[in-house]
This record gives C-alpha cells, structure tokens and sequence, in this order.
C-alpha cells in the first residue's frame, strides 16, 4: 500500500540523517555518498506522495441470502460479486480497446479488482483496484471510471428509458450482457444490493424494481440502428467526449457521444462547418429518446 511505502521511506530518509550526522569531518566521500541517497530517497518519496490511491468501492446485499451482519450464502456471493466484478473489468477494459462479444478480456491484468474486506453493516464486500504499475498510473485509472459507470448505469435501471438509453448508448454487447447476468443474479435469489463508490451512494429499493429493470433490458426492446446524416459539426468536447452536429435537411442539433475506439476525435475541432455525411449508431430503449453515438471518424472532402 501506499501508506506503507511512504512509512518506510521517511524512516530510511530518518535513519541516512543521522548517519550523515554522526560522520566525522574528513569523511567527505562518505558524506557526498549519504546526501546523494537522500536526494534519492526525497525524490522517491515526492513523485509516491503525488501517485492516486486505488479506486476502492463497497458491494453490499440484503435479502434472503443475507444472515443479518453474520453471513451471507456463499455460493449467492461467489456467483453475485463474480459477476459485478466481470461487469466493472468489462467497462474498464472498454476504456481504452474494443471490447468482443466473447473471447479474452484486452488487459485483462491490469483490470483485476481485489475483495480486501467485509464491508460493514447489510453483508458485502471492499473492492479495490489492484495496481499492476503504480508508477504510471493516472488519476482517472480505467477501473476509477469503470466504478463511475457501475454506478450510473445501475441508477439508470430505475429510472425511465430516457435514463436508460442515455446510459446504454455506446456501450459494447458484452457489458450489456454483464449488466443483465447480475441484476438476473439478485433478482433469482430474491436479493437487492448497495453500491458506493467515493461520495456516492445507490441502492435498489426492493426486487420488484430489479425485475422490472430487467423488463426493460430484455432484448426485444433494445433497438439499435446506423443511420446517415449530412451536415457539419459544431465542436467537440474533449472532457466528456461529446459532439455536436448540425443536420442541413431539418437543421436539428445532434449531441451524440464519441466511441472509445475513436482514435484522434480532436480532428473534429480542426474540421467545423465543413459540410461532411456522418455515420452514427441510433440507441433506444423502449420508448426513449434515440441516443446517438460516433464510432468512426468521416472522410471530409
């Protein structure tokens, strides 16, 4: 851990002080030795204080499974954190490399979570990220932003096909398919979870709620579409990987999201009011509002 590491090296900078300390005066290489390792040291311990703490989350259940504070079935907890944690490596995955339907994860190592404990109260879980190379990690780690979406797309669930399309659109089949496989999980077992993650918290109200969001996940009332549209664009922003693009038939607007397998969407800023035909993928769910998503840059003329 982190906390470790920075222990250990404030007390070998300690120990190299009071070495220096005690050098006698003609010892001048000894001392020009001892300054170099604590100039090390320093730096070390500089660019570990500037290093992100693991993204660390609480997967927690009530229901029928859940023996109080005391327990939980373990074979309902086994098939129910699998199946969270397949969905959150999925996502991360997805931050970087198209995810397949099927077949292995791209990264896989470097998307694992660890359980580091029970959580505390209705029975659950810590999920930590596991770091593979700390040194050069960001500050929004995939498995960080996969923790965010988790969380959004399981309040989306309970809200209208608005909610959901929004959330839906641009995702890849197989974390639709995760997100389904654990909601399917709770909902057999007759078990509601709670999710946290940072400053935020959801929790499903009961399994009725779950099932009906299953409803509306089914297959038969997801609805997924290219369509072509000829315009321009008016700006990209990079920060939420958001687009718009004005239509010259109806002049309508179009703020659609940009796919992570996009590569160089900035091109889009260099290229505005450039009269181009745009192919996008139209998401809907049930009777919401099509979202639209951008998986490949045009050709302008």
């Amino acid at each position: 851990m982190i906390t470790s590491d920075e222990t250990h090296l404030r007390s070998e900078i300690g120990t190299v002080r009071r070495m220096l300390e005690d050098l006698p005066p003609d010892a001048a290489i000894d001392r020009l030795s001892l300054k170099g390792r604590i100039e090390e040291l320093t730096e070390e311990l500089s660019r570990l204080s500037h290093q992100p703490e693991a993204a660390t989350a609480r997967l927690t259940f009530r229901g029928h499974p859940v023996i109080g504070s005391h327990g939980i079935f373990a074979d309902f907890a086994s098939k129910a954190t699998s199946s969270f944690t397949e969905l959150v490596t999925v996502l991360a995955a997805a931050q970087t490399k198209p995810v397949a339907a099927t077949g292995p994860i791209p990264n896989r190592d470097e998307t694992q979570l660890l359980v580091t404990g029970t959580a505390v109260g209705s029975f659950g879980f810590e999920l930590r990220e596991h770091v593979v190379q700390p040194s050069i990690r960001q500050i929004e780690s995939p498995i960080n932003l996969a923790f965010s979406q988790s969380l959004e797309l399981l309040e989306s669930v309970t809200g209208d096909d608005d909610d959901l399309t929004e959330s839906i659109a641009g995702l890849d089949e197989r974390s639709i398919a995760n997100l389904r496989k654990f909601l399917e999980v709770l909902a057999s077992s007759d078990a509601v979870c709670n999710f946290s993650f940072h400053d935020r918290d959801f929790g499903f109200r009961d399994v009725a709620q779950i099932e009906r969001g299953l409803e509306r996940l089914a297959t038969e009332n997801f609805y997924e579409a290219s369509e072509s549209f000829h315009g321009s664009f008016l700006g990209f922003l990079p920060t939420r990987r958001t687009f718009e693009f004005k239509t010259s038939s109806e002049e309508n607007v179009i703020v659609g999201k940009i796919s992570n397998e996009v590569e160089h969407p900035s091109k889009i800023n260099e290229n505005l009011n450039r009269a181009v035909t745009l192919e996008l993928v139209s998401t809907r769910i049930g009777q919401g509002r099509p979202r639209y998503v951008l998986k490949k840059m045009p050709d302008w003329p």
